[in-house]
């Protein structure tokens, strides 16, 4: 079998298992009521729903790769995936994400309804799930910091592990993204229950 037919392969094993779990890609809309300047109002919220990391890993086991690595870097309130590489042991061959599922990463197609702005992206795809490990720890970025590093799914080894260097670039451990408190360990989970904690205060102080 030579490298196109492999790929086209790959592909074809791939649209069947988006298709297979089409239900896990989906938006959750709902409405939050806030005050401002003494009024009660209301605003439309979206909240993405995506395979989970221990989801995502069996997604690609079905695909038939042997990893996927995912290398990233951040900090001073910005950062960003720079590079998905895919790679498989048997025959040996390592592909750009993009370039091998690209045009078939399509969980889910946002309505208008569904797109909390007119500049959110309108697809919400497995690229993201996989990704979503990096930003449940960093957030956005935010500090007087720096790290780079890689976010690898690993289908031989059935692991999903964060590793690189931070600030002094000094190697920090690996860290196990499929630990049931993993979201609870980052910048996001802390964003979140900070912005909860505001939002108690102020109701406190109201009654």
């Amino acid at each position: 079998m030579t490298n196109e037919e492999f790929k086209e392969k790959l592909q074809n094993n791939f649209i069947q298992v988006m298709k297979n779990a089409k239900d896990l890609f989906y938006v959750e809309q709902y409405t939050e009521t806030y005050e401002f300047r003494g009024e009660v109002r209301e605003r439309k919220r979206c909240k993405n729903h995506m395979p989970t990391p221990a989801q995502a890993l069996e997604m690609l086991k079905a695909v038939g790769v042997s990893r996927v690595n995912l290398r990233f870097y951040g900090g001073h309130d910005s950062g960003d995936v720079e590079e998905v590489t895919v790679e498989i042991d048997d025959p040996g061959i390592t592909f750009r994400y993009d370039d091998l599922f690209g045009d078939h990463d399509i969980g889910h197609t946002k309505t208008d309804d569904e797109r909390a702005h007119s500049f959110s992206p309108n697809v919400i795809r497995l690229k993201d799930a996989l990704a979503d490990p990096i930003w449940s720890k960093y957030g956005s970025f935010a500090g007087d910091y720096s790290v780079s590093g890689n976010l690898v799914y690993d289908c031989v080894k059935s692991t999903v592990e964060l590793s690189g260097e931070e600030s002094s670039w000094e190697s920090f451990d690996a860290i196990n993204c499929l630990d049931p408190n993993f979201d609870e360990q980052g910048m996001r989970h802390w964003g979140e229950k900070f912005a909860e904690g505001l939002i108690v205060a102020h109701q406190q102080k109201k009654n």
